[in-house]
Parts: structure tokens; C-alpha cells; sequence
């Protein structure tokens, strides 16, 4: 029997329960798919229907609306890519306004599936929108338990640090073979090369040629060879251009439909003014942390995954407005990690390999922010303390990443 990943008892109940129809995007090959069928097999039909489909795009082309006539009442219509099609969002409308209450809908997409706006009518207030993310320690280890900002704050009041073995074992092989379910499930250093290299040739060979019109394709993957060991690092657009001999404007333009397809994600500074957060150098970090080598990089990029899922999470689940940003200021002190709640900081958090001492950096900024909660992991096991007159706790990776979703 198959796991439900974790988006599924949200999905049902808060968005298909109030008829609503569920947009699910999120990377290639992390189980969209899976998911969306999971959930239909629920309902008393279904049917899965992609774009990429020669069949099924003709008769979209005839009549959106016949498709539906072959499910039964309480049915549910899942369809895969359909960004791809013209005018696709008015013909969903057309579909949800005539039948949400009779059927379900389900709109999966391996890119953003806003990246295909081009005017037409709104379909404000007709769907819910998930982004589904790879595996990750929460999900893996306690599926069950129902994590939300309020349960991290209790378990840090009083944190059980005595790993069992299966959960050091969970991140090492998080870590090693990502949180994707292909290579994750496979668990082989063969297997994983070979996954990662389908993956990258769809992503720039199937999925950037629909997006876009680039045609130096070539130069994105090299681009794409380039972009690990720029990592936790200020992204320099200079640097990039300078080693692809294009213009800034071009690597700009790239790197934005590379984040379109789920390759990687940016991160923006922490600033009390947002506007001008936004004009900063941002970070990028991988959807697919196992491409890197350094150490230092992959814990630090497989723990903002596991801070980027649980924002994600949180803000569609409706327990507040958070956001995820690093921290630098004029004299070049930083902060890894900031998480924002309602536009003000909420925690901050430093990634270390085995230090045990608070960072100074880290100590600068809980200063000040008196209702922050600083947080420092460390690779090393089964280890907490808290440091009262720094408000920071320093603890063990793997219990702390646990308590995210």
C-alpha cells in the first residue's frame, strides 16, 4: 500500500472537501502524479489526463467539457501539464463553473503554474495551489504527526534528543540520495547518477524548450554545471556572465526560467524594508540537493529545503504569512537562515559542522530581536543545550529537522 505523502489529507479536506479544485506544482519527479492519483482513487471514478498526450490534446481541442462526460457523479478529473495548452485557464473555468459540483478537479504541473499567465479571466477563489516537495525528515519519520509553528516552539521548551538509530539513518540517506522518491526509494550511487542525469536533460531539453524560446540550450547546461558551487553563496550574475561570455541580462534571464522549472530556488536578505530586500543579491539553493560535493553547501541546501517546505506549508495551511531570508549587514556580519512570520523575524538559524558555542553572528542579531528564537544545528548526535543569557539553542540536526513537515 502507498504511503500518503504529506499534502494529501490537506488537499482532501480543505480544498476537493469544499469543492475547490487543487493546483499541485512542484518539481519534476517528485511525485505529483503519484499523489494526484492517490487522492482520485478516493472519489467514485476517475480519469488522468496529459498534455503531452497526442490524443488527449485533440480532443481538448474539440470539447474541454466532453472529457468530463466520462465520469460519474462525484468523480475526479486529473490534469497533467494542462499549462501547456492555449487559453488553458479559461477552459478550466469553463469546466470547474459547470461541474465543481457534481466533480473534482485535480491541475498538476512540473513548472510554476503561474509561469503561464497570460491575462484572460481570473480564477481567484476557484482553487487552492500546493507545492509539493521532496521528502524530508518530518515526513519520512513521524508522517502522522501533525507539525505546525506552535508544536516546533513546544517541542524546543522541552526536546527529546535521543535519536533512535532509524532517524540518523533517515538523513544520511536523505542527504546522500535526495528527497526525491525515484532515488531515494532506489537508494544506489548507479541509480542516482543515472536519475540525475534524466532529470537534468528534461529539464532543459522538455521542459525549458516549452517555457521558453531560448535556444542556447548548450550554454543552460553548463550554466546548470555551474550553479552547485555557487550555493549559499551571494550569486554573482557578473561572474556567471563572464563565464558563459554573455551578458548579465542573458544569465538573469536563464536563471529566472530555471527556477520556473523547480531547479533551483532563491532566497532573498532579511530587511525591515522589503522593497529594497527585493533588489538585493539573492541566494540559490537546489531543489536536488545530492548534485553537491562540498559539505559545508549540501547541509546547508538540505536544510533550507526542509525551511522552504515548511513555509510552504505553514502559508498554505493558513497558520500565518512566513517567509524565508538570510542575513547580511553593512559590516558583513550573517545569519544562514532568517524565517519571517507576518513580516517580522521569528527565527533565526545558523548551520554549523561541530561547533558547540553559539555563533557571534548569530548572538548579534537574537539581540536584536527580543522575541526571536535563535537556533544553531550541528551535525553532531542525540546533542542540546540552550544558552539562557543568548537565547540559543543548539542542537542536533536531526532532531530539530524532524519537527518540520
Amino acid at each position: 500500500m502507498e504511503t500518503p505523502r504529506y499534502l494529501e489529507f490537506p488537499i482532501r479536506k480543505d480544498c476537493l472537501g469544499d469543492h475547490k479544485m487543487a493546483f499541485i506544482s512542484g518539481p519534476r519527479q517528485v511525485g505529483k502524479t503519484t499523489m494526484a492519483l492517490h487522492l482520485a482513487k478516493k472519489f467514485s471514478s476517475h480519469l488522468y489526463c496529459n498534455w503531452d498526450d497526442f490524443d488527449f490534446r485533440k480532443k481538448w481541442a474539440k470539447s474541454p467539457s466532453r472529457i468530463m462526460s466520462s465520469l460519474s457523479e462525484k468523480g475526479c478529473l486529473i490534469l497533467d501539464e494542462i499549462h501547456k495548452a492555449p487559453h488553458w485557464k479559461n477552459a478550466i473555468k469553463g469546466l470547474y463553473d459547470l461541474h465543481h459540483k457534481q466533480n473534482y478537479i485535480i491541475v498538476t504541473g512540473s513548472a510554476k503554474l503561474d509561469t503561464y499567465k497570460r491575462g484572460g479571466d481570473s480564477l481567484m477563489g476557484r482553487y487552492f495551489h500546493f507545492r509539493l516537495h521532496p521528502y524530508s525528515l518530518g515526513e519520512l519519520h513521524s508522517p502522522q504527526k501533525i507539525k505546525t509553528p506552535h508544536s516546533l516552539k513546544v517541542f524546543l521548551k522541552n526536546p527529546n534528543v535521543h535519536s533512535e538509530k532509524n532517524l540518523i539513518n533517515l538523513q544520511q540517506n536523505l542527504i546522500r540520495y535526495s528527497g526525491f522518491p525515484q532515488p531515494y526509494g532506489k537508494q544506489t550511487t548507479r541509480h542516482l547518477l543515472m536519475w540525475q542525469k534524466s532529470r537534468l536533460d528534461q529539464i532543459v531539453h522538455e521542459d525549458l524548450r516549452d517555457l521558453t524560446r531560448i535556444q542556447e540550450l548548450s550554454q543552460i547546461d553548463l550554466l546548470i554545471a555551474l550553479l552547485p558551487e555557487r550555493v549559499g553563496s551571494l550569486l554573482s550574475l557578473k561572474s556567471l556572465a563572464e563565464d558563459l561570455e554573455v551578458s548579465q541580462p542573458t544569465i538573469k534571464t536563464w536563471l529566472g526560467q530555471l527556477e520556473k522549472v523547480f531547479f533551483h530556488y532563491s532566497i532573498r536578505p532579511f530587511s525591515k524594508n522589503q522593497a529594497r530586500a527585493i533588489k538585493k543579491t539573492p541566494k540559490i539553493y537546489l531543489w536536488d540537493w545530492s548534485l553537491l560535493k562540498n559539505q559545508g553547501k549540501l547541509l546547508e541546501n538540505f536544510t533550507s529545503s526542509h525551511l522552504l517546505k515548511a513555509i510552504d506549508y505553514w502559508n498554505q495551511l493558513g497558520y500565518g504569512n512566513f517567509s524565508l531570508h538570510y542575513y547580511q549587514d553593512k559590516e558583513k556580519r550573517e545569519v544562514d537562515f532568517i524565517l519571517n512570520k507576518d513580516n517580522m523575524p521569528w527565527l533565526a538559524l545558523e548551520v554549523k559542522n561541530s561547533e558547540l558555542e553559539p555563533a557571534s553572528n548569530l548572538k548579534y542579531f537574537i539581540k536584536k530581536w527580543p522575541s526571536i528564537i535563535g537556533v544553531q544545528l550541528i551535525e553532531k548526535p542525540n546533542f542540546y543545550r540552550y544558552y539562557k543569557n543568548e537565547r540559543i539553542h543548539v542542537i542536533s540536526m536531526a532532531n530539530f529537522l524532524a519537527e518540520l513537515p
